[in-house]
Formats: structure tokens, C-alpha cells, sequence
């Protein structure tokens, strides 16, 4: 099983991606609600996917990667940054691993379907390696 962390605040839109990535049973999945709780995950715990709300309460998605990065303890793995406006961070974020950025409200479908390519991509690096 794959493993998956979903740190966003609204915990309507939280249980709303849990559940997409749900409808098949491959992914553990481990949800934090706020920023300081998905940091203290990721200082803690490796995953093969990172879904990040970038407006946080205590600190932004980007400011996680950040101290994760400045703490030895970059993540290794994908992070797909959900926002619910386009914010133009270029270079800055793809040190940061961010492939992706989703604006909300996201189709779920097509949601599910990025989160395999990513991790499918991923996978397939790792092979090669």
C-alpha cells in the first residue's frame, strides 16, 4: 500500500479527498488538519505522496517544505499543492518537490487520476534507479 498524507484545514474538503482516494484500496492514508501537525508528520514518518493545502493555519504548505528541507528532512517523495488560487512560486517550488498544483474545487476524477500518474511516474524512477 501506498502511503499518503492529506494536510488540509477544511475538514469538508479533507474527507472529501480521503474518500476519493478511497474507492480503491490502496493507499493508507494518514490526514493532518493543520500545518504544524502535517510537519510534525513528515518530520516522522516517509510517504510516496504528500498532498498539501498551500493557506494553512500556523504555517503555509510551502513554509512545511521549507523547515522540512532546513531540518535535513526534505521530502523525498511527490507533493501535489492544492490552493484555491493559482500562485505563481516557479522555481522555488520544484526545489521544494511540488509537481503539481491543483485550484480548488477540483474535479475528483480527474484528481484520482493525477494522483496515479504521479505516483505511477514516481514508481517508475524508482525502478530505473
Amino acid at each position: 500500500m501506498k502511503k499518503v498524507l492529506v494536510v488540509e484545514d477544511s475538514e469538508s474538503f479533507r474527507k472529501e479527498t480521503i474518500a476519493t482516494l478511497e474507492t480503491e484500496n490502496k493507499f493508507e492514508i494518514t490526514e493532518a488538519k493543520d500545518g504544524s501537525e502535517g510537519f510534525d508528520f513528515l518530520m516522522n514518518q516517509s510517504y510516496d505522496l504528500v498532498i498539501l493545502d498551500y493557506h494553512l493555519p500556523q504555517m503555509t504548505g510551502v513554509e512545511i517544505l521549507r523547515k522540512l528541507k532546513d531540518n535535513g528532512r526534505s521530502t523525498n517523495c511527490p507533493v501535489i499543492m492544492l490552493t484555491s488560487e493559482y500562485e505563481e512560486r516557479g522555481s522555488e517550488i520544484k526545489q521544494l518537490n511540488v509537481v503539481s498544483w491543483v485550484i480548488k474545487p477540483i474535479n475528483q476524477k480527474r484528481f484520482k487520476d493525477l494522483v496515479d500518474q504521479v505516483l505511477d511516474y514516481y514508481a517508475s524512477r524508482k525502478l530505473g534507479s
